[in-house]
């Protein structure tokens, strides 16, 4: 994640704040749903960001694609993709 990467601290904090106000805000305009736990840990670390910030986040976007992805690859969608690209 880009956020990792970057050492300088101002460009960390504001590229924390736009991930927070387009994914975690409540109404945001791709909002994923994620506990207040979580939430508050982005929140909480957010004046100061580390850059493994979202090191606990980017766990569960890996562990519920893990869950979804062997389902969702059985879809009639997916299966019309795959002969597309086939």
């Amino acid at each position: 994640m880009i956020v990792q990467k970057q050492r300088d601290i101002n460009k960390r904090e504001a590229m924390t704040e736009a991930i927070y106000d387009a994914y975690m805000h409540p109404n945001a305009p791709q909002e994923v749903f994620f506990s207040k736990k979580l939430i508050d840990a982005v929140v909480h670390g957010s004046s100061f960001p580390k850059p493994s910030l979202y090191n606990a986040i980017l766990k569960e976007v890996k562990d519920r694609l893990e869950v979804v992805h062997p389902r969702f690859i059985l879809t009639a969608p997916f299966k019309q993709l795959e002969e597309l690209y086939d």
